[in-house]
C-alpha cells in the first residue's frame, strides 16, 4: 500500500504475466509476492518483493511497423517516421528463443518523401514467437513501441508468382496461364489472383482463385491483346499472412484464327 490507483491481480503459478490496460508513457511501479496454491501444499502470502518500474510502451502501431517473411527463413521488419522525428535514435530490437533481448545489427533507413524508412532483417532460426519492440533515443528521455507477439507461419507475404507460360486457343478464346508457387514449402496451400485488361481498356479485371491451382484458364475475346499480372497468398489453414505485389506486367494476343499456340512472354508495362 501506499502508492496512488493502487491496483493488485492474483496470477497463476508461472513465471510472467503481461499487464494490460496500461496507459502509454506513465511510469507503473510493480511488485509480486507469492503463496502457495493450497494445493499440493499450503500457508501464508510472502511479504512483497523490491518494487521495480518501468515505462509503459506505446503502441508500435504509432511508428506504422510491419513484419512479415518472404521465404519462412526471415522475418523483414519495416517502420516509418516523419522527418521531423530524425533527431530520435531509432533501435529494432526482438527476443531470441533463449527469451533474451537482441538489437538488430542490419538495420538500415532512407528517405522517402518527408518520412524516414526503416527495416530490419532478422533470421527466424532465431527467434519462436516473434516479440519486438524499437526504442526511440532522444537526447533526454525514451519512447518504446512495442508490437504484440506473433508467430512465423502468420505473418507470410511471399514474392509474387512467376508466370512460366501461357497457352492460348482460339477455338472458344480460351487463354491458359502456368505459374510457379512462390514458395516452394507452400505448395498446395496458396490462393491466387489473376487481373487482366485489354490493350487500351479501362481498367483492370480480377480473378479470385481459392483452389491450390498452378494454372487457370481465361476465356477471353478473339483478335484482342491482353495485359495480365498475378499475385498469391496463403490460404489460411495452415499458414497465414498477406498477399504479394503483384507479378510483372505479362502481354498476350489472342488472334482470329483457329488453332493452339504457346505464346510467348512479354514483360512490359501496362
Amino acid at each position: 500500500s501506499g502508492y496512488a490507483s493502487e491496483k493488485n491481480e492474483t496470477v497463476s503459478s508461472k513465471q510472467q504475466h503481461d499487464l494490460q490496460d496500461l496507459e502509454a508513457g506513465i511510469r507503473y511501479m510493480v511488485r509480486l509476492r507469492s503463496k502457495p496454491d493450497g494445493i499440493s501444499l499450503d500457508g501464508f502470502r510472502s511479504s512483497w518483493s523490491e518494487t521495480v518500474s518501468a515505462v509503459a510502451p506505446y503502441s508500435s502501431d504509432e511508428v506504422n511497423l510491419r513484419c512479415s517473411t518472404p521465404d519462412l527463413q526471415t522475418i523483414t521488419c519495416q517502420w516509418k517516421v516523419n522527418k521531423t522525428e530524425s533527431a530520435a535514435l531509432y533501435s529494432l530490437y526482438y527476443q531470441t528463443r533463449k527469451v533474451e533481448w537482441k538489437k538488430c545489427i542490419n538495420q538500415r533507413n532512407a528517405t522517402i518523401g518527408a518520412a524516414l524508412a526503416y527495416h530490419c532483417t532478422i533470421a527466424t532460426s532465431e527467434v519462436n514467437t516473434t516479440v519486438i519492440i524499437i526504442n526511440a533515443s532522444y537526447p533526454h528521455h525514451t519512447q518504446t513501441f512495442y508490437k504484440k507477439p506473433f508467430r512465423t507461419e502468420n505473418v507470410v507475404r511471399s514474392d509474387p508468382p512467376k508466370i512460366v507460360k501461357i497457352d492460348v486457343s482460339t477455338g472458344g478464346g480460351k487463354l491458359r496461364l502456368f505459374w510457379e508457387p512462390p514458395i516452394k514449402e507452400l505448395l498446395g496451400q496458396m490462393m491466387y489472383q489473376i487481373r487482366y485488361s485489354e490493350e487500351n481498356g479501362s481498367g483492370w479485371k480480377t480473378l479470385f482463385i481459392q483452389k491450390p491451382l498452378h494454372s487457370e484458364v481465361l476465356d477471353l475475346p478473339h483478335s484482342k491483346t491482353y495485359y495480365m499480372q498475378l499475385r498469391a497468398k496463403p490460404n489460411g489453414v495452415t499458414y497465414s499472412g498477406y498477399w504479394s505485389s503483384w507479378s510483372e506486367t505479362f502481354t498476350a494476343t489472342i488472334p482470329g484464327s483457329m488453332h493452339l499456340t504457346a505464346v510467348p512472354l512479354v514483360v512490359g508495362v501496362a
